[in-house]
């Protein structure tokens, strides 16, 4: 029974990976874009704009659009340089900006999407952009000087019919150079792996609630729920870390060793990044304690496993937030329907806690009449 659980979560998570992972590597192409243009702030509205406008350097003949609002205002401590930066050296403010997007290829229609991104008070920041198909997703930095000259970096995949062989031709005839290809190999992996991951966090959280309301009591004997429990903690962390260090080997965004460990330290989506590696953490802090438990005392342990519901929520909104996925319908449709799942079984825990405290009072109460 044991390994026939395991074969259907793992068949359930390869089926809702597998279609999406194929689907996007078939319906896209990666390309390295360097852009130049320019920017301006549109204050005609109540809420001012930032209007980004930029066409590939290389004659490829890639142009984009970026409307951009703010949505919050933060400072950094990693603002500046530390040298003739003055104030700003210690702290930097931070702009975290949402809107659209309209990229176009040469001789294609126009395709859209949503975009985000930071500004920092020096004119530099980074932005991501993706449409609700999964078939564009483009990240990368941009740099704005006082003049309004607009210079960005993207990486990422674009729906291969942006790719015109035509123009290619053209552009080759002309000395262009054509987009460069990069390897999305590690990427693709990346989000095999943290999706993978919630899943088995899910099964783990499933199967500790279901043993303490005695759901699985009629389908497996207690012991192997038990071993499935701590079986699931351990692959979850497993592949927790496969999914940084794929991020860490991948140059999609180039992330480093200290931003994939340290909370708040990553340029992409920082709070809701940190929401996941500080989820990592607990689970890790969970799970040891399950092998400590004589030394720490059943209290101790107790109080420290409840941590793994803070473990779930906090990957539950690491996967919605920060997920690249996270647009796509099959993923909505996981993440509610799993996180409907937990909060029910834990709505059914503790009404069964408190049923059964008025219960052993009387009993108590019982007792001492008869003595």
């Amino acid at each position: 029974m044991l390994r026939k659980l395991l074969v259907v979560a793992l068949a359930v998570a390869a089926m809702l990976l597998v279609p999406s992972i194929a689907g996007a590597a078939s319906q896209s192409s990666n390309v390295s874009l360097q852009m130049q243009g320019g920017a301006q702030v549109d204050q005609s509205q109540r809420i001012p704009r930032l209007l980004l406008s930029a066409d590939a350097t290389d004659g490829s003949g890639y142009h984009l659009d970026v409307t951009l609002q703010p949505v919050a205002v933060h400072f950094s401590p990693q603002g500046g340089d530390g040298g003739s930066g003055g104030r700003e050296g210690r702290s930097q403010r931070v702009t975290d900006l949402a809107g659209q997007f309209s990229l176009s290829g040469p001789n294609t229609s126009a395709v859209t999407g949503e975009a985000s991104g930071q500004l920092s008070s020096d004119g530099t920041g980074t932005i991501s952009l993706s449409d609700s198909g999964g078939a564009t997703r483009l990240d990368g930095s941009f740099a704005v000087d006082n003049s309004g000259n607009l210079q960005i970096d993207l990486a990422g995949q674009v729906p291969a019919q942006l790719l015109s062989q035509q123009s290619s031709q053209s552009n080759q005839a002309a000395g262009a150079t054509a987009p460069q290809q990069t390897d999305h190999t590690f990427w693709y992996v990346a989000r095999a792996a943290g999706l993978s991951a919630y899943l088995m966090l899910f099964l783990n959280v499933v199967l500790g609630l279901a043993v303490n309301t005695r759901i699985m009591d009629a389908l497996v004997a207690r012991w192997r729920s038990f071993d499935l429990h701590e079986f699931t903690a351990l692959l979850a962390m497993g592949l927790l870390a496969i999914h940084g260090l794929a991020l860490l080997v991948d140059q999609y965004i180039g992330f480093t060793l200290p931003q994939i460990l340290v909370p708040l330290n990553l340029p992409y989506r920082p709070f809701w990044t940190a929401i996941g590696i500080i989820a990592f953490y607990l689970l890790v802090l969970v799970t040891a304690s399950s092998y400590m438990r004589k030394q720490l005392g059943y209290k101790t342990w107790r109080a420290i496993h409840y941590l793994s519901f803070g473990a779930y929520v906090m990957g539950l909104a690491h996967g919605i937030m920060a997920g690249t996925d996270s647009t796509m319908p099959w993923a909505q449709g996981l993440y509610l329907s799993t996180g409907a799942i937990v909060l029910l079984l834990t709505i059914r825990r503790f009404s069964n806690a408190k049923k059964k405290t008025p219960l052993r009072a009387g009993v108590q109460r019982t007792a001492s009449r008869a003595e």
